[in-house]
Parts: C-alpha cells; sequence; structure tokens
C-alpha cells in the first residue's frame, strides 16, 4: 500500500462535507461532523447516499495534525477492508501505520477515570 501517495492526497484535499475524492480505485464521501459522534472523532460505512462510495464521517472541531491523522485512519481501513483484511485487523493496521506517519495519539482526558 502506498501510504506516501495517502499522505500526498490528504496534505493537497481541501475537508469540506460532500467532498468525493478517489484513492486506490476507492471512492470516498467525506462527510463533516461538528463534534465527535458517540463512536469517534472518526469512521467510515459503505455510503448511504453514493453506491460504490465509502462514507467517511470526520470531526472538524479538531486541530489540523488530528484531522489528517483521523482521515489517514479511516482511508487506511477502507483500503486494507477492501484489499481482503477483516475489519479489526484492518483496523489494527491502520493504527499501526497512523502512529509510525503520526506518532502515538494523545491521551483524551476526558474518558480517564481518576481513582
Amino acid at each position: 500500500m502506498d501510504y506516501d501517495k495517502i499522505l500526498a492526497l490528504i496534505k493537497r484535499i481541501r475537508v469540506r462535507d460532500g467532498k468525493l475524492f478517489t484513492i486506490s480505485e476507492v471512492n470516498f464521501h467525506l462527510l463533516t461532523m461538528d463534534g465527535p459522534s458517540e463512536k469517534d472523532d472518526a469512521f467510515y460505512s459503505c455510503s448511504t447516499q453514493i453506491k460504490g462510495f465509502f462514507d467517511i464521517y470526520l470531526n472538524i472541531l479538531q486541530e489540523k495534525e488530528e484531522i489528517s491523522r483521523c482521515l489517514f485512519h479511516e482511508i487506511v481501513e477502507v483500503l486494507w477492508v477492501v484489499s481482503g483484511e477483516d475489519t479489526k485487523d484492518a483496523h489494527l493496521i491502520a493504527l499501526e501505520e497512523e502512529e509510525r506517519y503520526f506518532g502515538k495519539r494523545k491521551v483524551n482526558l476526558d474518558n480517564v477515570i481518576s481513582k
């Protein structure tokens, strides 16, 4: 998988609701959120609006670097799923590659329980 190609796309893409893009012959539809969902700051699903596309839901109320990290992760995960990996393995691969390119994730202090 060409991770540098994915990073180049992320650097030049204008993040906006409804943005359509293709990478490695996989079609994506970007949907923005004004804050995290119940699931996460980003997640993907098969598009309910456009046949043959994957929707990527992305929280745009975070730092630009975190938006890029989330977008990278979701694209990588989808590409691995499309190539035949199961979703759990694809997620773990995406986490590993995300950390390789962006470093460890910041701890979300809101989710830490004090003892």
